[in-house]
């Protein structure tokens, strides 16, 4: 299970995790760990300024990447309108997210946590063998999730 974890919840973050986590194991009892609980941090549209390629493919914008742990910062999507009058979430968010490198989103071991944390669970669970692809074997992972 996905789920958005907004700025207001960051400081219950396991809290709210544990609760789901809680309803998993107690319904699905020994099938529990075919269940997993991954935050995206705060809202998907922050993880695009990861690969300011794609915005810019599609908004004609000249966007440089954002450096700094994009799971820290809000409003994003107020960035994007502000950049983009005519930004609409659903048209250009879709076009964004199909250029969307996530490789590239990934490649800085120090930030994107918790969207790395899920890709790491999903590599485990296909059988993958941790690589560096999405900075697996040495990126920092979730605190909160990390455990499943």
């Amino acid at each position: 299970m996905n789920r958005f974890l907004e700025y207001e919840w960051k400081e219950q973050a396991f809290d709210v995790f544990q609760l789901y986590r809680d309803i998993f194991d107690v319904i699905l009892k020994a099938k529990k760990n075919r269940a997993v609980v991954h935050f995206l941090v705060y809202m998907l549209e922050a993880y695009y300024f990861a690969d300011a390629n794609a915005i810019n493919s599609v908004l004609s914008t000249d966007l440089k990447e954002y450096e700094a742990d994009l799971e820290t910062i809000r409003h994003f999507k107020g960035e994007l309108k502000r950049l983009f009058k005519g930004f609409d979430e659903i048209q250009h968010g879709g076009q964004i997210r199909s250029l969307l490198d996530v490789e590239h989103v990934l490649s800085n071991k120090e930030t994107c946590a918790s969207l790395r944390t899920l890709y790491q669970w999903c590599w485990e669970k296909m059988g993958q063998v941790p690589t560096n692809k999405y900075q697996l074997l040495n990126g920092k992972l979730s605190e909160v999730t990390r455990s499943q």
